[in-house]
Order: structure tokens, then sequence, then C-alpha cells
């Protein structure tokens, strides 16, 4: 079964990374990105003990958080060459809150930077393990070109209950429909489930023991993969 590990700040990122590439059965990871006021596409982690946030992330230059654990996009990608990990970008959309027109345009105008930025930098890109997902659409829409070979995903949200033409589909439990992954994973879409919190893990504990639920046939999937901080935990529950 695929194991996907998603980045938290329990670890620093080279102890992450070295972590991840020593370990065989972690299928891949996944990293959230965002953008700083300075236009740097960054790998983004919450700190409580620094005291910033991903709001503080859009407003600081990367020059003054490089030193708190936050590399650079290009950086990271730099760590996977040659690597066969499967990469997930979650792509954090920027702050669309808006109350004048002048600060709407604003807005308008930093996300279009920082999409652009993304797919020039993924355009150069070969290796074929990187996927792009995102919470809105819009953003997958816009990285969408003739150049750009790499995957794209969408996480399903209780405020989009489209299904729009990607290749990817990331379900949090509460939104977990079998008919509905048995039937993209027909047409050969992939299909992953987030597990997150302890409720997850007896959610998904209670669904291992009725096979019409969550069959193992369908994880058995090479289109089906778990998403999950807490890799060592998900695997007792799944042997």
């Amino acid at each position: 079964m695929n194991i996907i590990m998603h980045k938290n700040e329990l670890y620093h990122i080279d102890t992450y990374l070295k972590m991840i590439f020593d370990t065989p059965d972690i299928y891949g990871v996944m990293f959230d990105i965002s953008m700083t006021n300075d236009e740097q596409i960054v790998v983004f982690r919450s700190d409580k003990d620094n005291g910033f946030s991903l709001k503080d992330i859009w407003n600081i230059n990367y020059s003054d958080i490089k030193s708190k654990d936050i590399i650079t996009l290009s950086e990271l990608l730099e760590h996977f060459e040659g690597k066969d990990k499967k990469l997930l970008l979650n792509i954090l959309p920027l702050c669309t809150a808006s109350f004048t027109e002048k600060t709407l345009a604003e807005t308008t105008m930093k996300n279009n930077t920082y999409i652009y930025k993304i797919r020039k930098i993924l355009e150069k890109q070969e290796n074929k393990n990187i996927s792009l997902v995102s919470t809105d659409a819009r953003i997958l829409h816009h990285l969408k070109s003739d150049l750009f070979h790499h995957k794209l995903g969408l996480f399903m949200t209780g405020f989009d209950l489209t299904y729009d033409d990607v290749d990817i589909y990331i379900f949090p439990v509460h939104m977990y429909k079998k008919t509905i992954c048995e039937q993209q994973m027909a047409l050969e879409k992939e299909v992953m489930l987030l597990i997150e919190d302890e409720k997850d893990m007896e959610w998904l504990a209670e669904s291992l023991e009725d096979d019409d639920m969550l069959p193992k046939g369908m994880m058995a999937s090479p289109r089906f993969s778990f998403i999950t901080n807490h890799p060592v935990h998900l695997k007792d529950i799944l042997n």
C-alpha cells in the first residue's frame, strides 16, 4: 500500500529528507508551498516556536525567514534529482480576502505571479514523479499548458463538490465515497485518502473491518495512496 508523508513542524528539513530517502516503504512525500513578499517560491511549514504563520510568509521577504528552516522550491527539487520518491507539491492559495477594488487588483496580480513562477520552475523539471495539487481548482487551470507535463491534483473540500478533470483526487475521510473512488481509478486517475489525526485513524481501523467500505483490492492498486503525518501509526493499523 502506498503511503505518502506530509511534511510538518516535527522535523528539521534536512532530517526529514534523510528519513524519507532512507525509508524504502515510504512511497512519497507532500510539501506545502507558498510565496514570500519578494516573490520567492518557498516550502512552507508553520512554526509555533518562531511565531510565524502562512499569512506572515506572504508579507515578509525570504531573507527574513531563510534561517528558520524554510527553503525555496528550487532547493527542494535539487534534493529530489535522481530519486524515485513521489513528490506532491501542495500549492497553498494566497490570501484572496479583499475589501477594496485596489487591494483586490493587487492580490489578483500577486496570485498570477505566484502561479507563473511555479509553472516556470516546474517546466524545467524532467522528474515525472513530481505532481502538483491544490484546494483551488483555479490554480490548477492556470498551471495547465502544452509544456507542463506534471500531473495535477485537486484536494476535495466541502466547498467544492465538482470533479474537475485532473489526474489526482485527494479526499479527506469525511468526503470519502467508495463508488466515486473506484470510478475515478477506472478512468486511470489517482486517488489519495488523507489521514490527518487520531479520529481519522479510528475511522480507518473501523473501515478496514468492512471490505465493502474500503476494499483491499482498491487499496492494493498503484493508483491508490494514503497521505498522513503519522506513517508509523498508519502502518500499524494497515498491518
